[in-house]
């Protein structure tokens, strides 16, 4: 079997390690997005956060991609699928469809729940702006990979202005 990512060691990471550790640990972060080319270990770093216990709470990871990223919810569904007959009502309901997200992560564990997206700026449209909704509720703190020319991901401008990735509750 092909080992994963996070069973290589994550080596000369300290300094970064720590910066993000800290800025999770602020109360006004709600996001810090890890930046860089491709290939340079931005899902890797955020696995090590993600397993060395620096999270005190939940973690939830999506993953965004280009197979995924024309199709509703795709990132989403893996959450969804847990409750069938919740994701049954996503059709009929958008607004429904939030509340019943902030009711299964709120059953993944103890706060601060921690989303962890990677590659956020492929996610669907619909996942995304879910994914901005649940971070202006402060239902999740958003722990995510972009690109190295990433402003602001285009899907999470969909919902407008107000959930932009630049504020500053966000960090890079």
């Amino acid at each position: 079997m092909a080992p994963t990512s996070a069973s290589w060691p994550l080596v000369g990471r300290t300094a970064e390690l720590a910066h993000i550790r800290a800025a999770l640990r602020d109360p006004a972060t709600a996001a810090v997005l890890v930046q860089g080319a491709p290939g340079v270990g931005k899902t890797r770093l955020v696995e090590g956060v993600c397993e060395r216990g620096s999270t005190n709470g939940a973690m939830i990871r999506i993953s965004g991609t280009r197979e995924g990223s024309g199709f509703p919810l795709a990132a989403l569904a893996p959450l969804l699928v847990q409750h069938p007959a919740r994701a049954a009502a996503v059709a009929r309901d958008p607004v429904r469809l939030l509340a019943d997200l902030q009711d299964i992560i709120a059953g993944t564990g103890t706060p601060p729940r921690l989303m962890f997206v990677d590659d956020l700026p492929l996610l669907d449209p619909l996942s995304a702006v879910l994914v901005s909704q649940l971070v202006e509720s402060r239902s999740v703190v958003l722990l995510a990979t972009v690109g190295p020319a990433t402003r602001c991901p285009r899907c999470t401008r969909a919902a407008g202005p107000a959930t932009e990735w630049s504020r500053s509750t966000c960090r890079r």
